[in-house]
Order: C-alpha cells, then structure tokens, then sequence
C-alpha cells in the first residue's frame, strides 16, 4: 500500500503543478486568444487539456481524502481514476499523433500495466479489504 499511497499523495501535486505551469501562463500571457484566432483546432485540445487537470486534479483530491480517512469505496474511486488517467493518455497520445506525429505509446503501455497489476490488487487483497472499512 506504501507506493499506492506515495502516488495517491504525488498526484494532487503533479496536476496542480501542470495548470500553474502549463495553462495559467497560455492563459495570463495572451498565448490562448492568439491561438484562437489562428488555430480553433489547437485552440479546443488547449482547453480540453484544462479541463482533464482541473478534473483530474479534484478527483484526485478527493481520492486522498478516501485514502487517508480509510473509506471503503476508496478502491473503487481508485480504479475508476486509473482508468480515466489511461483513456486521457490515449486520447492525448491519438491526438499527438494527429496533430504533432510526436505521439508515444510507450507510456500508454506503461500506465495499462501498472494500472492492471494495481487494479487487480485494489479488486483482490485482503489487506486493501481490511484497511477500508470505514
């Protein structure tokens, strides 16, 4: 459960870490209007990225509050997360490939993988279903 938890504790900050970095600058330096009006294409995958780390940075939020107060539909939410994090990767990697042909699988192999091994651990361990009972 320790990497489970490490991972349920990075994450908030990572998807924070991204809007601040990433979206609040397009938003604050003018870059978003400029893309607007030149590329309505761009412009929309932009605002979908925001969309999916603000949710995805809420989720997530949530999601440790279900880790450290011991809910019993932590595993749930966990898997439901993990597999929103793969299709999100996929579409983004898709659309990469489309628009950039920068698109790298490699990572979507990795997060199926580690969301299969850590799914089916969340689904069949006895010590994931005696440490949320709450």
């Amino acid at each position: 459960m320790i990497p489970v938890g490490i991972g349920i504790v990075v994450n908030p900050i990572l998807f924070l870490v991204v809007i601040i970095v990433i979206h609040i600058p397009l938003i604050l330096n003018g870059t978003l209007s400029i893309v607007y009006y030149s590329d309505s294409t761009k412009f929309f995958i932009i605002l979908y990225e925001l969309g999916v780390n603000i949710a995805a940075l809420v989720y997530s939020v949530f999601i440790l509050v279900l880790f450290f107060t011991k809910k019993k539909s932590f595993p749930r939410h966990y898997i439901i997360f993990t597999i929103y994090n793969f299709v999100i990767l996929l579409v983004d990697t898709i659309i990469g490939n489309k628009l950039w042909s920068d698109g790298d699988y490699t990572d979507v192999a990795r997060v199926l993988v580690s969301g299969a091994i850590w799914c089916t651990y969340m689904l069949k361990s006895w010590r994931v279903k005696n440490t949320f009972v709450n």
